[in-house]
């Protein structure tokens, strides 16, 4: 009888075999790593767990009863507003989509979130999983730059001048408003990695680029080619505003390259005069040669374009190099 007692009715059993799964159910969830949160119809917030807590930066207590959409802080507020109708009032469920949060700390980080319908009894709910990933896309954003960027400038590398071109170019056949293209060489930089060393090469390459990018428009798309060589995309420009945009380039870096020399110059020839020898290559100077080049109507890439400002480009330099010379347009039966 007392072994019955302590039993207890079969009704009891039931409920306090509830009682222990519901808390062991919520030990398990505040547990996992993912965040976990459930939402009522009004939106408001009836049970979150530790890491949907940190990953938002908030405690149980400043989000419990309170509205989603008066704490948590969302880049597009208004899609996932969206969402969330959708999964309460339609039975919707919303796959794992990124979304950026600013938590109250005003750190901003990168989430992927999930939302699905929960139904319990009579009621409904919005069952919201989230996972910081910040870490994962600021690998990826490395990536990607290290497969677009050159390292030494910072700009576009070859491949994807090539590719924000092509997408240029397709912008173009709807404005009918075509681009000219720059050519770029530096002048004596041979001569210059002799005298200086290959470090100071590196830096008047990179001088270069900053100069450039100084001056260009966001639109601009500029790269480094290889070598010492780059090119410029100009959308919506003439060659005669090209020619002028080159000619500014031309003189800044010749006269900053000048002045950044000055003192290299100087160390060597003292060093040349202490040995007793002369160094006639210190007079070295880095200029650029420029070719310019307009995209032809009708012309789909920037190739056809880009030969006839390499062509130019060639003609500066056998013209005494530190010039400016624009291409004649394609023959109209070319």
């Amino acid at each position: 009888m007392n072994a019955m007692q302590k039993i207890g009715p079969p009704e009891n059993n039931k409920s306090t075999q509830l009682l222990q799964d519901s808390d062991l159910l919520a030990t398990i969830i505040d547990t996992i790593h993912t965040g976990v949160a459930l939402l009522d119809p009004q939106g408001r917030f009836v049970h979150v767990n530790q890491a949907y807590c940190d990953i938002q930066g908030w405690t149980p207590k400043d989000l419990l009863g309170q509205r989603y959409v008066e704490k948590i802080r969302l880049i597009d507020e208004q899609s996932y507003l969206q969402d969330l109708h959708d999964v309460v009032f339609q039975g919707l469920t919303v796959r794992p989509h990124e979304v950026m949060v600013h938590r109250p700390d005003r750190r901003m980080i990168w989430t992927e979130v999930a939302c699905r319908l929960i139904v319990h009894g009579e009621r409904s709910y919005c069952l919201i999983s989230i996972q910081d990933i910040t870490e994962r896309k600021q690998l990826e954003e490395g990536l990607q730059s290290l497969a677009t960027t050159d390292s030494l400038t910072g700009i576009a590398n070859r491949r994807h001048f090539f590719e924000l071109s092509r997408i240029e170019m397709k912008r173009v056949k709807r404005s009918r408003k075509s681009p000219t293209l720059l050519m770029i060489d530096l002048d004596n930089f041979k001569d210059l990695n002799d005298v200086y060393g290959h470090a100071a090469g590196d830096q008047v390459l990179a001088h270069f680029a900053t100069i450039c990018q100084e001056s260009l428009r966001e639109s601009d798309v500029f790269g480094r080619l290889g070598g010492e060589e780059f090119a410029v995309l100009l959308p919506e420009t003439s060659p005669r505003r090209a020619q002028l945009i080159a000619e500014r380039l031309r003189l800044a870096f010749a006269k900053s390259c000048a002045e950044s020399c000055s003192q290299l110059r100087k160390t060597i020839d003292e060093d040349a005069s202490k040995a007793n020898r002369s160094d006639e290559s210190s007079a070295t100077i880095c200029t650029a040669s420029f070719g310019v080049a307009a995209v032809a109507a009708g012309e789909s890439s920037v190739e056809p374009a880009m030969h006839r400002a390499d062509v130019a480009l060639y003609a500066a330099k056998e013209a005494g190099r530190n010039r400016v010379i624009v291409a004649r347009p394609p023959a109209a039966d070319e």
